[in-house]
């Protein structure tokens, strides 16, 4: 989420109507999940002061003012539905219910102008400390201004409202209105990053999460090639037909450095390689998408389990790496 524009600004405020909790609360991550395998934290708070960006490794997990952490999981993951919590313990300030999923994916950033937030719920934690939670599904949002609330009470489910590209729950921090880093507790235009670093300060969590600077995000299989590499995970599944048209591998990753490959093998039940795609990164990335694929070998696919192997290596290392199975029956 660009810059994300606080309730007090989008919606009616709240201010001063409702008692809040008398201490803060320490934070927990607002979706139950595992970093690194079922979620994600694709974008971190840009800690550059400057136009560009930086990550708290100063690595390109970022992007310019973005002022929050956006929590990501797969897109298959958000269709059955993930439940937001509420990070800490405190009384609903503000609410927003009603706005479409979908639209900035598909149509740009001028569709969710002034409404970057989307669908969200701002709390209060007490002791000048307010959280905003935004992107929720729309008509999922659970809770009402005014209600007092427990640490991992859900407040809604992660959707694709606002400025979204793929299925994400932006969580910012503030204190007495100002912007922080929860990590360094400390106002974001005061923070810094730290090269090279791999753990983070524990700050205002309960439980600090860890930066994770190179992931596979998801992976799968289609019939047909995607139009764009970037919204394969848009596609229906494959089929797993014997009659399919074609066999199509996808990957998505994140945080990509110069000078890494990302390689991508589509297998055959019998360990041969049908299709091939090496991408070798000319620049950091926040993330990068590819496929391969293979027209169906005359009248049917022969039956067995198909593999899809995406592997990203870092000066000759792996430091990332996934498989998938299709099974063709």
């Amino acid at each position: 989420m660009n810059r994300a524009v606080w309730f007090s600004l989008l919606l009616c405020s709240f201010g001063g109507l409702f008692a809040a909790p008398a201490a803060a609360q320490q934070l927990r991550l607002p979706i139950d999940c595992k970093l690194g395998e079922t979620c994600f934290i694709q974008n971190w708070i840009d800690l550059d002061p400057g136009p560009g960006r930086a990550d708290p490794a100063c690595g390109p997990l970022s992007y310019d003012g973005h002022d929050g952490l956006d929590i990501r999981v797969p897109m298959r993951a958000q269709r059955a539905g993930v439940i937001v919590q509420a990070p800490a313990a405190g009384v609903v300030r503000a609410v927003r219910n009603s706005e479409p999923d979908g639209v900035y994916r598909a149509t740009g950033r001028l569709s969710a102008l002034g409404r970057e937030c989307g669908n969200g719920v701002v709390l209060d934690h007490g002791a000048g400390l307010e959280t905003q939670l935004c992107h929720l599904q729309r008509n999922s949002v659970t809770v009402r201004p005014g209600e007092r609330i427990k640490a991992g009470q859900a407040v809604g489910r992660i959707g694709l409202s606002g400025a979204s590209e793929f299925p994400h729950v932006h969580l910012s921090v503030r204190r007495d209105g100002v912007k922080i880093d929860p990590f360094s507790n400390a106002a974001i235009a005061g923070a810094s990053c730290t090269a090279g670093r791999t753990t983070l300060p524990r700050g205002l969590w309960d439980r600090a999460p860890g930066y994770i600077p190179t992931a596979i995000l998801d992976a799968g299989f289609a019939d047909a090639p995607p139009a764009q590499a970037a919204r394969a995970d848009d596609a229906p599944p494959a089929s797993g037909s014997t009659i399919a048209p074609a066999l199509v591998a996808w990957a998505i990753i994140m945080g990509p450095h110069r000078g890494d490959e990302t390689s991508l093998r589509l297998l055959s039940p019998d360990g041969a390689i049908l299709s091939e795609n090496r991408v070798p990164h000319p620049r950091d990335q926040t993330q990068y998408a590819l496929f391969v694929g293979k027209r169906r070998p005359g009248a049917a696919w022969p039956v067995g389990d198909y593999r899809a192997e995406v592997i990203v290596r870092r000066a000759g290392v792996i430091v990332a790496r996934r498989t998938e199975v299709q099974t063709v029956r």
